[in-house]
């Protein structure tokens, strides 16, 4: 529209300098005025549309945040807080918005009375003076493609501001197409190249290209491996944070089909080292091979083809569930999907709902259970046929069912494959053939469950005894009944509605202090273990206090038990 415009504007100024060319001139001594003052208020049009994009954007994260976490708006009860900051920040975008188009309409106001009101009128009436009664024909036309030229003058201007509000949103789309990723696939690369140059290239005027990597390798399709990788010194620091070394002096060697669990503490470079097998960064020094070949040398498609991810929060999309498979796989058949979804201990669930494979899972996967969606993720990386899996930390946002469900599915996925499990919850990497400890960036422990657990001053069971005691065991089944008098908590612990989880703590404590009187006791072992009672027998505290170290917590019984329901009437009082 503005070139239409702009070809209007040319032609009727020929035609006036054609007719008369001073009283021309006299019209176009407001251009310079009209060109410089558009120029000036074009500068400041385009500083308020970034401002009203910035608060824009603010107002739409901020609706797209509070409705992806609705439930912990509403479990704090941030509801008002919530809409005040939304608020807050539509009023300033509003406001912003009415200055811009008061300031837009003044200026077109002023420009069509400066033009039309009082430019026309002179040059009009110098015209007249200059054609008179003469020639009233010509004196008409000349009228007429001045009017012309005011009008479309004008609309420039109208259409301006819109093509100033274009040029900021397409200079934002650019900004983000013209972003290229650290590690760019050299295939992708040379498409781009040749998609840039395809004219010219049909033209012979460039000579043929051929995707090479910048070692002037030409690029082939990699075989499947066998799924080894090694770290050799491999340290890592994340551009973010330069001056942080996340990963000190890694070396490491996995071999085909081991199944390795590596562990530690939050921040210690368990995640690090999957995103460095996947190529989302490269080490800052170091290296790092898949099947003896170093990662840098390999295009990023063929690296991440040969691993499959299961995270901790898996991503599902908005389709159906045979969709969420399929995006292992594009080209897979239904008959392929099924087969994954066995795979993966998932096609028992999906075959019992109404639709099967067809159901939708909603946004983000919410009308799945969390076990249903990580075993779908699972599937997902098991239809790639891939020869390394990696289980970053897959199921410790579960509870203990959904947990052992999801460990089944590893467990049937990992089989014949090269499987790295990245786990904080060390009940998950019991079934690895070998355990890594990480600290700090560094490898501190390395060995089988077996020698770490014997390692009584090693980190690894330092960790496992922590965890053993944050979760005291106590017995699932019903309790079992002490001889004697006792108290099983406060004088007024019959006052008070205990929840389920004190109540037993409560009866633990009452049960260790029995044990003295009584003398015979039984050991109850913990509920990821076997939920047996041993018979030892014990008087001393220490021995006592060994045994619950040693996550064995041993308590005086006999054979007669409490009532299922834990009730206050039974806390506390004489047994017979």
């Amino acid at each position: 529209m503005v070139i239409f415009i702009s070809s209007y504007l040319i032609v009727s100024l020929s035609v006036c300098f054609y007719i008369q060319w001073d009283v021309t001139l006299v019209m176009c001594t407001a251009l310079p005025l009209l060109i410089g003052t558009r120029m000036i208020f074009s500068k400041w049009f385009a500083k308020t549309l970034d401002d009203e994009q910035s608060l824009h954007n603010k107002m739409t994260n901020l609706v797209t945040e509070t409705f992806h976490s609705i439930r912990t708006v509403i479990a704090f009860s941030a509801q008002k807080q919530t809409i005040c900051k939304y608020e807050k920040i539509a009023t300033e975008h509003n406001r912003m918005t009415e200055e811009r188009l008061r300031a837009s309409s003044v200026y077109d106001s002023l420009a069509q009375v400066l033009l039309t009101e009082l430019v026309f009128t002179a040059a009009l009436c110098y015209g007249m003076w200059r054609v008179g009664n003469d020639n009233p024909g010509r004196l008409a036309a000349l009228a007429i493609n001045m009017l012309y030229m005011c009008v479309t003058s004008i609309s420039i201007g109208f259409h301006l501001n819109g093509v100033s509000n274009a040029r900021q949103n397409a200079a934002e789309m650019t900004s983000i197409l013209n972003e290229l990723p650290n590690i760019e696939s050299e295939k992708n690369a040379c498409v781009k190249i040749k998609a840039r140059y395809k004219a010219r290239k049909e033209n012979k005027i460039l000579p043929e290209l051929t995707c090479e990597t910048s070692d002037g390798i030409p690029i082939k399709p990699k075989p499947k491996g066998n799924g080894t990788i090694s770290f050799k010194n491999v340290r890592f620091s994340y551009p973010s944070r330069s001056d942080v070394e996340v990963l000190k002096g890694i070396t490491l060697d996995i071999k085909p089909g081991e199944h390795i669990a590596i562990v530690g503490s939050s921040g210690s470079g368990k995640s690090t080292l999957t995103a460095l097998i996947l190529r989302f960064y490269d080490p800052t020094s170091g290296y790092v091979e898949l099947d003896n070949c170093d990662l840098r040398k390999m295009d990023p498609d063929d690296i991440r083809g040969e691993i499959g991810l299961v995270s901790q929060e898996p991503v599902l999309f908005d389709g159906t569930i045979s969709d969420n498979i399929r995006y292992g796989k594009l080209e897979a058949s239904q008959a392929d999907i099924n087969d994954a979804a066995r795979k993966a201990e998932a096609w028992q669930f999906i075959s019992a709902l109404p639709e099967g494979m067809q159901t939708r899972v909603g946004d983000r996967g919410l009308q799945l259970s969390g076990g249903q969606k990580q075993r779908v993720a699972i599937a997902r990386a098991v239809i790639r046929n891939p020869s390394v899996i990696i289980f970053d930390e897959a199921t410790s946002a579960l509870d203990t069912k959904h947990e052992g469900e999801v460990q089944k599915a590893i467990d049937a996925a990992s089989q014949g494959v090269t499987t790295i499990t990245i786990a904080h919850r060390l009940s998950t990497v019991r079934n690895s053939d070998r355990i890594i400890v990480l600290e700090s960036g560094e490898i501190v422990e390395e060995g089988t469950p077996e020698e770490l657990m014997a390692s009584k001053d090693g980190k690894f069971f330092r960790m496992y005894t922590d965890q053993r005691l944050d979760a005291i065991p106590f017995p699932v089944h019903q309790p079992p009944k002490l001889k004697g008098k006792f108290s099983m908590g406060p004088s007024d612990m019959s006052k008070h509605s205990l929840d389920p989880e004190s109540r037993r703590r409560a009866w633990a404590r009452s049960s260790l202090g029995a044990n003295k009187k009584l003398g015979k006791s039984y050991s109850v072992l913990s509920n990821d273990r076997q939920k047996l009672a041993l018979p030892v027998m014990s008087k001393k505290r220490s021995r006592l206090d060994k045994s619950f170290k040693t996550n064995v917590m041993e308590v005086a019984v006999e054979e007669k038990t409490y009532d299922d329901d834990y009730s206050d009437s039974n806390l506390r009082g004489q047994c017979p």
